[in-house]
C-alpha cells in the first residue's frame, strides 16, 4: 500500500513538477470529528463552517517503495491563521502527508484521475499502472449526478484480480484487506518503511 514519501527526493520533486507548478510540503493529519475517509472536500467544507478558514485543493503524493509514485487529488483546510491541516483521516495511518498545492485544479463533483509514474521499466509494473488508468476511465464514464461513480462489477473484478496477480509476481506489498483475507500478518507503517529501504538496497544490488 502506497505511503507518504519519507523525503522530497529529486525523483519525487520531478514528478511533482509534472503535476503542479507549486512546491510540495508536509502537512499534519488532524482528522476533525466526524471526518469520513475519502470525502476530503466535504470534510473541509464542514470544517470551514465550524471554524472558518478556507479550502486548498491539491494532491496527496504517495510512494510505493521502488515501484511507483502517485498523485491523488485532495483538499486540505487552511485555518484563519494560515496553518495548513489535513482534516481527513487516512486509512494508511499517516500522521502527515506530502501535499502538493494546485489551487487551479478545483474539484467540481467530477472524478479527477490519479497521476502515476513508474520507477522501473518492469513490463509487469507498466501493465499494473495501465490497469489503474483503465479503472479510472470506467469511473469517469460511470459518474452519477451526486458525484459518485459506477463501475461494472465484471470489469472491476477483471482489473483488480489482474493487478493482484501482478503485485504478487513483483513482490509489491498487497492491500491490507487482501493480507487479512490471505492470513498474512499485518505490517506496521515503520515495518513497511524498513521493507522499502531493504527493497531499495536489494534493487541497487540487482542493477549493478
Amino acid at each position: 500500500m502506497p505511503t507518504t514519501p519519507t523525503a522530497i527526493t529529486p525523483t519525487v520533486l520531478a514528478f511533482c513538477k509534472q503535476v503542479s507548478q507549486h512546491d510540495p510540503l508536509y502537512v499534519s493529519v488532524e482528522p476533525m470529528n466526524g471526518a469520513k475517509h475519502g470525502e476530503c472536500y466535504s470534510n473541509v467544507h464542514r470544517k470551514i463552517q465550524s471554524d472558518g478558514g478556507t479550502i486548498l485543493h491539491g494532491w496527496c503524493i504517495w510512494e510505493e517503495s521502488t515501484f511507483f509514485i502517485e498523485a491523488e487529488h485532495h483538499a486540505i483546510w487552511v485555518s484563519p491563521e494560515g496553518e495548513k491541516v489535513d482534516v481527513t483521516w487516512q486509512n494508511t495511518g499517516e500522521r502527515r502527508i506530502l501535499f502538493l498545492p494546485d489551487p487551479e485544479k478545483v474539484w467540481n463533483r467530477i472524478l479527477i484521475p490519479n497521476r502515476r509514474h513508474a520507477l522501473t521499466d518492469d513490463p509487469r509494473l507498466q501493465e499494473f499502472l495501465a490497469l489503474a488508468d483503465e479503472l479510472d476511465e470506467f469511473r469517469l464514464k460511470g459518474v452519477q449526478p451526486d458525484g459518485r461513480y459506477f463501475v461494472p462489477i465484471e470489469e472491476r473484478m477483471r482489473i483488480e484480480l489482474t493487478q493482484l496477480r501482478l503485485q504478487m509476481e513483483m513482490g509489491m506489498p498487497l492491500p491490507q484487506a487482501v493480507q487479512e483475507m490471505l492470513g498474512i500478518p499485518h505490517t506496521t507503517r515503520n515495518e513497511r518503511r524498513k521493507l522499502r529501504k531493504k527493497s531499495r538496497r536489494d534493487r541497487r544490488g540487482w542493477t549493478k
